[in-house]
This record gives structure tokens, C-alpha cells and sequence, in this order.
């Protein structure tokens, strides 16, 4: 029993694994009173001896197949086996090249469930080993995989704690451990250059210098155990040869399995690259925030000359149009006068002057429209609401628009104009309609074609003009509604002349009577405008 005691006290020290099999080898042939005793252990598809004892080895490395002879029987069926006359065995192989072997005796190392070895024991005697020799053998056995899992341990602790070593080294922040008491206990490679010197000294009182603000180590452990949350304070160190360089030091709690803090993990990490870095972001931010108010100031200064010179542009073209209104009225006037002396007129003069009576009319009513659309004011109350027939007011269009299309012989034509009583202002929607009307004269081929259509669709009167003309541009269409706008892009457009407001006053006009006007169109293919304008029957 003395022998199993110091084979356990030997296992439960860190001797290395070689001494303490060969221990229990030795204790196993002393014990079963052997000649010769081997230990087995499986490496990959073989057993190779890992400690002898008492034999001559056949090769320098004892190897034998995991399925030949005794070993290989105990391998294979996990359980010992006793043989005193390996004369008559069926399992023996001899594996020394020594005296004749008679009797054999080995036991199973197991680990875990499964057999990683065989301890065996021989003799040149007949009858030599007894259940009570196979016992032994079993605890010897039981404490061979006891060393040999504990050496497994110890070497996966020992690789994790080189990995540790490493990826702590590898780091280029700077780490030092110390105990509850403050004391430097472990320390890194890159601490030697970002801790201070005296720091450093294993079981050393941690003592910061006196030109860095930080609290002691001391009061940092109290703040740590009372409240169990890092601490991270940041510093700034004057060198000499460097200057000025800024430090974040983090101070982290370390605890045992029972919660409590057992050390204290101090990092600590140059940070100068990125606080130099912002504050040059803050002193760019700065400057940008001093450029864009000085831009910003320039740009309203600007947009108050822009307001200021589009007003006076305004101003200029109202006054002219007020100005040309005058004569207008006044040319108007005389010639409805003439027309009340018709019986001293010819035929065809009363119908001249007819015709320019409604031009004049027309004029005044651009002026006005310009006038209202430079102001900008709402325009509701400039809206004169009657009653009158609608279709009565598509055929003055009609005529007005076949007088405008016969130079370039433009056939018009009515699809339908049903009679329809209508209250809005009669003059307005008349020079909506005929606005639209006119572009399709004026952008239209020779011999080309208009088609003029009113019908009543649900609560709304639509009117609908389309024609066989140039066509609008796709990306000219979101912008021909709005003021003095004109397709610049296209040559074709420039020779019509045009003021750039009558489809603006159009929309205007639908929009005062909260109705729409849309738009379709194709390059080379024609116009077709929709004027929707509400109706109750």
C-alpha cells in the first residue's frame, strides 16, 4: 500500500508523465513479483511502448500491431486477460527478444469510456499470476489514466496559457495586472513602453507619477469593489524628446469564481494619432462653419439684388402694359363707335372692324393676365361669374382659330360641341380655350389638322384640343405651364415667337374655375391638350 500512496502523490504533483509511468511500471512488476513489464499506448494504428521496464527490446522503439497477441486481444475487447502457460495460448506473441516468457498478465488503461493502452507484466514461470495480481494490476492501471489525463490538462492549460502569452504580447496596448493590495503581479511587452519604469517591478506598490492626474491605485480598487464597473480616465504626458501625447488608461475589475475581485487589469493605449486628429476635424469644422455663414451671407445679399432687380423688371413691364392699355381702350372705343354708324359702312368694312375689335379685346385681356401674373395677387376676385352657352362660346373659338389657320391651310375640325349651360366667366375660359387653340396653329405643319371636342364626363366638361404639330419634347412637358418659359433647346420652337405666358394664364384660368388642363404629346406626331373644368348639371 505504501507503493500506491506514493504513485498517488506522485500523480497529484507536476512530475512529468515519463517518471510517473515508469513509477507505476516498476510498482507493477515489483508488486506481481514479474520479470519484465511494458506499457502500451495507441498512436494512431499502432501501440508503441511508452516505458519498459526489465526487458530486452527488440527494436529501439517497441511498436506492435494493435491486433497481434495478448495487447492486441486486450485492445480489442477491452478487458484484461491472465495467461500461466503461454505455451498452449492462442493470443501470445512473443514481443522480446529475452528468455521465454511462460505467463502474461495485462489490464486495460482506460479514459473516459474508451481504451487508450495496456499495462502487461510477464514471467518465466508457469502459473505465476492470480486474481489478486490482476486487482493490482487494475488499480495501477486506473492510476497510469489518472497521470495521463492529468497530463493531457496540464498541457491544454499550457497551450492556452502560451496562446494568452501571445495574443497579450502581440497587443499594442499596454497591460499590467496587479493584486487586490496594488501590486504588480504580470505585465506585457508593450507596457514597457507605455507604463512607467517603476511600475514595472514585480510586487511592486503601484505609484503613479505626480504629474498625472489620477487617483491612486488604492482608491481605484475601492471604487471597483464598491461599484464593480470599469473605470477609464484619460492623461497627458510631457516628454521631453516627443512632447506633448495623450494616454487613455482603463482600469478593469478582475473577479474569482465567488464574485469577488481577485486583481486588477490596468490597459493603457496611446491615443495622440486620433485626439491630434480631432481637433484638426474640429478646427476644419470651424473654418467650414466660418465659410459657409460668409457664403450664406453672400448668397442673401445676392438673392436680395435678384428679388430687387426682378421687381424692378416686374414693375417696368406692368407699368408698360397699364401704359398700352390706355390706347388699346381708347382704339377700342372708337371703332365700336364706327360700328354704331354701320349704315355708312360697306359690308366687308363692318366685319374688318368686327374682327378688330375682338383682337383689341383679346390684347387687353393678355395685358391684364400679365399684369396679374407679375403681381402675383389672387386672382378670385378678377373672376366674373355668369351663366352662358358653352357651345356658343367653342364656336366663336372655332371661327376665330379657322381665321388664324388659313395661311397654313389647316383643316379644323369639330368633334363634338353639344349645347351646354355653363357658369364661369364666359371671356376667361373663351381665351383658355383659344390660347391652346392658337399653339396649335402656330406649331402646326401646312395642311395639317386640329381637332376641337367638348363632352361631359361624369361632374367635369372636358374640352379637348389635339393636333398634327411638331410636338413637345418629353423633358420640356413638367415646365411649358410655368410663367415666360419657352423650350430653349429646340430651334424649331424658337421661330414661333411667343411671349411664354399664355399657357400659364391657361392653367391659371382652369385653376380659378378648380379645374386642370393636361397634357399629352410625342415628337413629330402632335398635341393633344385636355381642358377639365367642373360641371353640375
Amino acid at each position: 500500500m505504501s507503493l500506491l500512496s506514493k504513485i498517488a502523490k506522485t500523480i497529484s504533483s507536476e512530475e512529468e508523465i515519463s517518471k510517473i509511468l515508469r513509477l507505476i511500471l516498476k510498482g507493477a512488476v515489483d508488486l506481481t513479483q514479474s520479470n519484465a513489464g511494458v506499457i502500451f499506448f495507441k498512436q494512431e494504428v499502432k501501440l508503441k511502448a511508452l516505458s519498459t521496464f526489465g526487458i530486452k527490446v527488440v527494436k529501439k522503439d517497441l511498436i506492435i500491431r494493435p491486433w497481434r497477441g495478448i495487447v492486441g486481444h486486450v485492445l480489442s475487447s477491452k478487458r484484461s486477460y491472465l495467461c500461466n502457460n503461454t505455451d498452449k495460448d492462442r493470443y501470445f506473441v512473443a514481443w522480446s527478444s529475452g528468455k521465454r516468457i511462460h505467463s502474461e498478465l495485462a489490464v486495460p488503461i482506460v479514459i473516459d469510456g474508451e481504451v487508450f493502452g495496456v499495462i502487461i507484466v510477464s514471467s518465466r514461470d508457469y502459473n505465476k499470476y492470480s486474481r489478486v495480481d490482476e486487482n493490482l494490476l487494475k488499480d495501477l492501471s486506473e492510476n497510469a489514466a489518472i497521470a495521463i489525463k492529468k497530463a493531457r490538462q496540464f498541457d491544454e492549460v499550457e497551450r492556452l496559457k502560451n496562446f494568452s502569452d501571445n495574443v497579450i504580447n502581440s497587443s499594442s496596448l499596454g497591460m499590467l495586472v496587479t493584486n487586490i493590495n496594488g501590486e504588480t503581479i504580470r505585465f506585457n511587452k508593450a507596457a514597457e513602453n507605455l507604463f512607467s519604469p517603476e511600475l514595472l517591478r514585480l510586487g511592486q506598490k503601484v505609484i503613479f507619477p505626480k504629474d498625472v492626474s489620477l487617483p491612486s491605485i488604492d482608491e481605484m480598487i475601492r471604487i471597483l469593489e464598491l461599484e464593480k464597473v470599469s473605470l477609464v480616465f484619460e492623461t497627458i504626458h510631457h516628454f521631453q524628446s516627443r512632447g506633448r501625447e495623450y494616454f487613455d488608461l482603463r482600469v478593469d475589475p478582475l473577479f474569482n469564481r465567488h464574485g469577488d475581485i481577485e486583481s486588477v487589469l490596468l490597459t493603457k493605449e496611446n491615443v495622440t494619432k486620433k485626439v491630434l486628429l480631432d481637433q484638426r476635424i474640429q478646427e476644419m469644422n470651424k473654418i467650414l462653419e466660418r465659410k459657409v455663414l460668409e457664403r450664406t451671407k453672400r448668397l442673401k445679399k445676392l438673392n436680395v439684388r435678384l428679388r430687387e432687380s426682378l421687381a424692378s423688371k416686374m414693375q417696368f413691364v406692368a407699368d408698360v402694359s397699364h401704359e398700352l392699355r390706355t390706347p388699346l381702350t381708347i382704339i377700342q372705343g372708337n371703332i365700336e363707335l364706327l360700328q354704331k354708324s354701320h349704315n355708312d359702312i360697306p359690308i366687308h368694312n363692318r366685319e374688318a372692324m368686327k374682327d378688330v375689335v375682338e383682337e383689341t379685346k383679346r390684347i387687353s385681356n393678355k395685358l391684364e393676365n400679365l399684369i396679374n401674373l407679375i403681381h402675383e395677387r389672387a386672382q378670385a376676385d378678377r373672376i366674373e361669374i355668369k351663366q352662358f352657352e358653352f357651345s356658343k362660346m367653342i364656336d366663336e373659338v372655332l371661327e376665330m382659330t379657322r381665321k388664324l389657320s388659313g395661311e397654313k391651310k389647316i383643316e379644323v375640325i369639330v368633334k363634338n360641341n353639344p349645347k351646354i349651360e355653363y357658369i364661369g366667366d364666359r371671356e376667361r375660359i373663351k381665351e383658355l380655350i383659344l390660347n391652346i387653340s392658337t399653339n396649335a396653329v402656330k406649331y402646326n405643319q401646312y395642311h395639317g389638322k386640329i381637332w376641337l371636342g367638348v363632352e361631359i364626363v361624369g361632374n367635369n366638361i372636358e374640352v379637348e384640343v389635339s393636333d398634327t404639330g411638331i410636338g413637345i419634347a418629353k423633358t420640356d412637358l413638367p415646365f411649358i405651364f410655368d410663367r415666360f418659359y419657352r423650350a430653349k433647346d429646340i430651334e424649331r420652337y424658337k421661330k414661333k415667337g411667343g411671349s411664354g405666358i399664355g399657357l400659364a394664364v391657361s392653367r391659371w384660368i382652369a385653376k380659378a374655375h378648380s379645374g386642370d388642363i393636361k397634357v399629352e404629346s410625342r415628337i413629330g406626331t402632335g398635341t393633344k391638350f385636355t381642358v377639365i373644368l367642373p360641371f353640375s348639371k
